[in-house]
């Protein structure tokens, strides 16, 4: 099974220097080195071996950071300064000037420029032993060659979907035999997931096939319609973007041609008063927005309608951006660097093995003076990434196709029409006259096979199985899951 990581080189170049602190986790023996956790108090992951080895192995293992906003940027100034020194990292935003109360990376003359770009340049020129590579994409656009190159991925996303299809393609690239172990060919890559949310904050430490995966946690999580401002893309790509848009346009926080227009805008619909106490030095000031004014609520609306349109985003409704207008959380600066430091310092110990992993979720809260709690998160033996998950289902033999297709998409939270399904037998193994080809399949196949779909399982033969028969599958799971493709089998027992 391979690491993931590069080989390490003999002649590589030891960048801690001697007697640093970093130098002498690496090369003095420990105590509480990383076999010595014990579940679930900790996760015996590796075996550390003191020395010189275990330095160059810090320094040459390839990490990739995803994401260089608010917590991004604390990423990798804490990654740099633990020792890693071949650092990459991919975000596809643009900075504006409302990040640089935070994003401590940035200037002002970086403005408009790519986030990742601009983080390399910034580390890589006070370090110049550090190698930051950046991306200018989406994470969804890397092929699978791409990710089996690192040894590790940090994660500093601000949306549930991206962090589901990076924990989704993870699990893919370590496919498990029928007896649930991990393949030999299998590229094992651990994932640290951090995340921030106004005060409160979490650090997850995912081995795929080892700890919970994230999909494990989304069952035992409240979904909330709380928006998490990290940044405001300039190339928006949800309706809530292009509300949130509006409203640091009409507060006078973002200085773009089309801020600019819906400000001037904003004036006509209000009435502008003189500042009283005088202290904008007896200019007239905007009036603010006022959230229980259906006015104003209007105003945001449309305007927010006409920038979805043209980003070709399904344009928010009325309700939508009351949601997100009263409940835009904001990005706290120090929460991001407390979870940036935790996954900081589990990179570390992922990487040389010179203390105990953590096992395997962080939780931090802010609000009411400064808690936190760790403990190990059950895998959910039902969830479909991380676990081999059948399907089953009981129908009569007179249901259709159609019929069962749409049992199993409300059974396994997956799109109806993604699912593909196919007898797991060879022809020989079939019963007289069952189809060995695909029963339905979705894309270019969908026209050749949707016959099948108003057939009873009778007409189709499936009624000569003797007890259960199988079907393989794959689907999409639904929007509010990631919408990653999964393969499952469908287990079928029919009732006379």
């Amino acid at each position: 099974m391979s690491q993931g990581a590069v080989k390490i080189s003999e002649d590589a170049k030891i960048t801690a220097p001697h007697g640093s602190g970093i130098h002498l986790l690496c090369t003095r023996k420990s105590p509480y080195c990383n076999e010595t956790g014990v579940t679930p108090y900790a996760l015996p992951n590796g075996y550390f071996e003191a020395g010189n080895e275990t330095l160059i192995k810090l320094a040459t293992t390839k990490i990739l950071v995803i994401g260089a906003g608010g917590l991004g940027c604390e990423l990798l100034k804490d990654l740099a300064l633990v020792g890693f020194k071949n650092i990459h990292v991919i975000d596809m935003d643009t900075i504006d000037v409302t990040n640089l109360n935070r994003q401590f990376l940035f200037r002002e003359k970086d403005v408009g420029r790519m986030k990742s770009d601009v983080a390399a340049e910034f580390i890589t020129q006070r370090d110049p032993t550090i190698t930051v590579t950046p991306y200018t994409c989406k994470i969804q656009d890397k092929d699978d060659e791409f990710y089996k190159q690192f040894g590790l991925i940090v994660a500093g996303l601000d949306n549930i979907k991206a962090r589901q299809w990076m924990n989704a393609k993870l699990h893919e690239l370590c496919p498990v035999d029928e007896d649930g172990d991990i393949d030999d060919d299998a590229t094992l890559i651990p994932m640290i997931d951090g995340g921030t949310e106004g005060l409160s904050g979490q650090v997850h430490v995912i081995i795929p096939r080892v700890t919970k995966c994230f999909n494990c946690t989304m069952k035992d999580v409240k979904q909330t319609d709380t928006v998490q401002v990290c940044t405001i893309a300039n190339e928006p790509r949800t309706p809530s973007h292009c509300i949130i848009f509006v409203k640091f346009a009409i507060e006078q926080r973002l200085s773009s041609e089309s801020a600019l227009t819906i400000v001037e805008q904003w004036k006509k619909l209000t009435v502008t008063t003189e500042d009283e106490s005088h202290n904008s030095g007896g200019k007239s000031t905007l009036i603010p927005i006022d959230n229980d004014s259906p006015i104003h609520m209007q105003f945001i609306c449309e305007k927010a309608q006409e920038r979805a349109r043209q980003y070709d985003i399904d344009p928010p409704d009325y309700n939508k951006t009351m949601g997100v207008i009263k409940n835009i959380i904001p990005a706290i600066a120090s929460t991001n660097a407390i979870i940036a430091a935790g996954c900081a310092n589990e990179a570390f110990k992922l990487v040389t093995f010179a203390s105990q992993t953590m096992c395997d979720y962080h939780f931090y809260l802010g609000s009411d003076g400064a808690s936190s709690s760790t403990f190990q998160w059950k895998r959910d033996k039902e969830c479909m990434i991380c676990n081999q998950c059948d399907c089953n289902v009981q129908v009569k033999s007179n249901s259709t196709l159609r019929e069962l297709r749409k049992i199993v998409a409300d059974k396994m939270e997956v799109v109806e029409e993604s699912i593909t399904m196919n007898p797991y037998l060879d022809a020989d193994d079939l019963p007289d006259g069952a189809p060995a080809q695909l029963l339905w399949s979705k894309g270019p196949l969908a026209e050749l096979t949707k016959g099948n779909l108003d057939l009873t399982l009778t007409q189709l033969k499936f009624d000569g199985y003797e007890g259960a028969f199988y079907l393989g599958a794959s689907a999409d799971m639904n929007a509010d899951r990631g919408g990653v493709s999964v393969n499952f089998q469908v287990v079928v027992t029919m009732e006379n």
